[in-house]
């Protein structure tokens, strides 16, 4: 599903804020993003499986980024945020709570992604602050200043560190769009703090940590943040996924709709045998919508439930679910009895263990099946991992990837989808993973997606 609210605009050849284009060709470019840019499949969270292997915190952390659209041809400063690099231990972030710092009303969302455009004239410059709150009721902020002129990003490896592991920091992909750049200043969420565009630190103690950019320009400062799970050096693995795309296939009187949906496991390996790695579920849990068909965002929380990686390259997970209601949260909370729900999803995937010694762990999976019951049937679809064009989870987007788009192009999966088992041992058609877009049939916005990436390779175990 295309929202455009999501569509994060990169603008690699701008130079100024005065740089507008005109409305028609500000559509199109935003038509041409929404078919072949990547970010609609992560969502700029590069992070697929983080490994922990002890308490981290006991509520969220909130954290986000923003991206100013210099190109859009609107009437003020349009601002994308996004606010997906906050994360709870417990589970989902139930919903977002934005101050945009421009005296407009509170925004709450369920989305971690939004947008804000700000009336002209403006000073160019805000405080943001962003309130998240997960799904046991616990809360965090976090505010930052926010120049429309500047662009910080940065990224970070080893991705899943442990304590006392050097963790490179480079803030090169930032950008500025007219200022002059004095400096870049960061904040590792553990009292500690450095200063240049890339910059080392390790960690003293396991955790997560909110760690933050500052780029000094003589417009002002432009700040984001994201999170850093550290592990600590021994015991039982952890393994935290939550998937970058995600859509459910709904029935709404007879029609099948599809819907946003996100995955949250986490889950321990268990042990191995001669045919794969046993894992076991600790919780997690699954959303779906809002929309304008179910209304408020549907939660469902694990209960119990197992995963098994296969050696050939399949995962299989079957679990037992609640559905969790909103009114369950406020005080006093309502009555409403929880409904129970099974859960089978099934898909390509590849385990890779990046490192022995430091527990560093990467999971790519497509997942697709049902949460049913006695009453109900709801498809699902989920990718874990930045494998984008790599349909079938070999490690490389190559022809195969092209070939199994080509042997379900035309076919739509709204019309099909509830036709299939909810639980198919021998597995599901490839049409239910060539879908990458997620907008129920298998097209070319799909060829386009596997093109994109064509050739390039991901990690290999």
């Amino acid at each position: 599903m295309l929202d455009a609210k999501r569509i994060i605009v990169t603008s690699q050849n701008l130079t100024r804020r005065s740089m507008r284009i005109p409305l028609f060709a500000s559509a199109m470019l935003l038509t041409l993003l929404a078919v072949t840019s990547p970010s609609l499949l992560h969502n700029a969270v590069p992070v697929n499986a983080r490994v922990a292997t002890g308490a981290v915190t006991t509520g969220p952390l909130a954290a986000f980024t923003y991206n100013p659209c210099v190109m859009c041809a609107v009437m003020g400063d349009l601002v994308f945020f996004n606010g997906n690099w906050s994360i709870s231990p417990n589970g989902s972030i139930f919903s977002y709570t934005w101050d945009f710092g421009d005296a407009s009303p509170l925004y709450k969302t369920t989305s971690p992604s939004t947008s804000h455009d700000y009336t002209l004239p403006s000073s160019g410059m805000w405080t943001v602050t962003l309130m998240v709150q997960d799904s046991t009721g616990q809360t965090d902020t976090v505010g930052q200043s926010v120049v429309f002129n500047i662009r910080p990003d940065f990224s970070f490896q080893p991705q899943n560190p442990m304590v006392g592991q050097s963790v490179t920091f480079n803030g090169s992909s930032s950008q500025v769009f007219g200022p002059s750049l004095f400096g870049f200043g960061w904040t590792f969420g553990d009292s500690a703090d450095g200063s240049g565009k890339l910059v080392s630190h390790s960690y003293t103690a396991p955790g997560l940590f909110r760690v933050s950019l500052t780029m000094q320009t003589s417009q002002g400062n432009g700040q984001i943040s994201k999170t850093i799970l550290v592990a600590p050096p021994t015991g039982q693995k952890n393994i935290i996924l939550r998937s970058v795309f995600g859509i459910a296939f709904y029935n709404s009187s007879g029609q099948i709709k599809i819907l946003p949906a996100s995955l949250f496991l986490n889950m321990t390996i268990q042990g191995t045998n001669s045919t794969g790695t046993i894992l076991n579920i600790v919780s997690g849990e699954i959303t779906i919508g809002p929309s304008s068909i179910i209304g408020a965002q549907r939660n469902f929380t694990f209960t119990s439930g197992q995963a098994f990686q296969s050696n050939s390259g399949r995962l299989t997970l079957t679990a037992q679910m609640i559905e969790v209601y909103s009114c369950q949260q406020q005080q006093p909370p309502c009555t409403t009895p929880n409904v129970q729900y099974h859960l089978y999803l099934t898909g390509p995937s590849r385990l890779v263990v990046l490192s022995s010694t430091n527990n560093e762990i990467v999971f790519f999976i497509r997942l697709f099946g049902f949460l049913y019951n006695s009453q109900s049937k709801i498809g699902l679809f989920f990718i874990v991992g930045r494998s984008l064009g790599d349909v079938n989870e070999d490690g490389i987007v190559n022809v195969s990837d092209l070939a199994m788009i080509g042997s379900s192009f035309g076919k739509d999966n709204a019309q099909t989808v509830m036709s299939q088992p909810c639980a198919s041992v021998a597995g599901y058609p490839t049409v239910y993973y060539a879908d990458l877009n997620g907008d129920g049939s298998v097209g070319i916005s799909d060829l386009a997606l596997v093109g994109s990436s064509f050739g390039q390779t991901y990690y290999h175990s």
